[in-house]
């Protein structure tokens, strides 16, 4: 489900964007959309809670106007996608000193709309946090799974590798390579899976992840390099 807040004073524009939105989710496939209202910025952002996906702002507001209120937004929330919505495009410049991700202007169009929605869920899939839980000798843990470097095995277990520490679970590698292969990970042979955003260099025989060497097994060479090359050419490898 997608949390979406409009903030604006006005609700007759406020209840344009709750018909797009509505629109926007009979027309695309799996995308259930929550919708709150607020009638101006310091209603919204004094008991604010960060469970919004996308924030929709209107800039001339009585009491806190859009941008104060971006900025408390940002003190509390700095990853939540935020889109400035303004009758003069003048104002838009202001969104960049609180990472607005972008603007709409008033009159607001439905194919104006859809497109600065799409750009909004795109990054909203890219700050998305996914996590796995592990049965550790420390515990259940949940582990962030961009934390997580690479996942090997050792004897009848398979070990987690952080920057903070390993993590052992009594579990067989190929029950969990599923989730992660959808998740940015590359499996480079039978013992061992990667994140990808955490190698550092990488030709057809190996990656590297700082000073740690992993062969990629011959049989899986020309895959691996391909979808290596395919990753950083769609911008991920950083």
């Amino acid at each position: 489900m997608i949390k979406v807040a409009i903030v604006d004073d006005n609700r007759k524009d406020a209840d344009i964007l709750v018909q797009y939105l509505k629109k926007f989710g009979e027309q695309n496939e799996h995308c259930e959309i929550k919708v709150d209202y607020f009638d101006n910025g310091l209603k919204f952002i004094v008991d604010y809670k960060a469970v919004y996906d996308i924030i929709f702002m209107d800039i001339e507001m009585p009491k806190m106007d859009g941008l104060n209120a971006a900025r408390r937004l940002r003190e509390v929330d700095p990853n939540v996608c935020l889109i400035f919505v303004t009758v003069m495009g003048k104002f838009a410049i202001y969104g960049y000193e609180v990472d607005a991700l972008d603007f709409l202007v008033k009159p607001v169009t439905y194919l104006n709309f859809c497109d600065k929605m799409q750009k909004a869920l795109r990054k909203c899939n890219r700050n998305k946090v996914s996590y796995t839980l592990v049965a550790s000798e420390k515990g259940i843990v949940k582990l962030p799974l961009h934390d997580i470097l690479l996942i090997d095995k050792d004897f009848h277990d398979i070990v987690y590798h952080t920057a903070d520490g390993e993590y052992r679970d009594r579990k067989n590698l190929k029950e969990i390579e599923g989730e992660f292969l959808k998740n940015n990970f590359i499996k480079l042979n039978r013992g061992c899976i990667v994140n990808m955003r955490a190698i550092t260099r990488f030709n057809k025989d190996c990656v590297y992840l700082g000073d740690k060497i992993i062969p990629i097994s011959r049989v899986m060479k020309k895959e691996c390099y391909g979808a290596l090359i395919k990753f950083v050419r769609e911008g991920e490898y950083k």
